[in-house]
């Protein structure tokens, strides 16, 4: 029986580092200027954004928004400071936490905000760069969707690689989970 499982085991190890070696073949450089990448998970399309200092994607269902929004040098002196303000400009109240992504300042928050009447919610990831330029990373859904897209969401923000480096390393949520 323990034989069945290190087979297993060993087969599920190698199709995971076969997928990390072709993942970031697949991913998408969303601007040349700052180098950042993306690996979107099956099916995401592309929303509205200037594809310069906005992006946006849609999950398949159309139900997941995921946007990036990057942020000009100087804008805030902490990442903790762009998380605070950009989550009380959408009023959202609640948890966040401070860690080191790629030896860099980043905050995850929970979301939870009000837009066109509804409640949408999910997560947030905000990294900032030694020059001060930060990127703003926002996964949500529908209150009522959120159980349900809960792993969506977090693979949207761990799809982003903050630069050539980082796209063959575990990404944000995963190096906020096991640092």
């Amino acid at each position: 029986m323990r034989s069945v499982f290190r087979v297993f085991g060993r087969a599920a190890v190698l199709l995971g580092l076969g997928v990390a070696l072709l993942s970031p073949a697949a991913a998408e450089e969303l601007t040349s200027d700052a180098g950042i990448f993306i690996d979107m998970p099956s099916g995401f399309t592309p929303g509205e954004g200037d594809g310069k200092t906005r992006f946006s994607y849609f999950s398949p269902d159309g139900e997941v928004e995921f946007d990036i929004l990057i942020q000009k040098p100087g804008q805030y002196a902490a990442v903790e400071e762009m998380a605070a303000k950009m989550l009380e400009k959408l009023g959202s109240k609640k948890q966040s936490t401070s860690f080191v992504y790629q030896g860099r300042r980043a905050v995850i928050a929970e979301l939870s905000f009000a837009l066109n009447d509804t409640l949408r919610c999910g997560y947030a990831l905000f990294i900032q760069e030694a020059s001060g330029s930060g990127y703003a990373l926002l996964a949500h859904v529908q209150e009522s969707q959120l159980e349900a897209a809960a792993d969506f969401i977090m693979s949207c923000l761990d799809a982003f690689s903050i630069d050539r480096d980082a796209r063959f390393l575990p990404g944000p949520v995963s190096q906020f989970l096991l640092p």
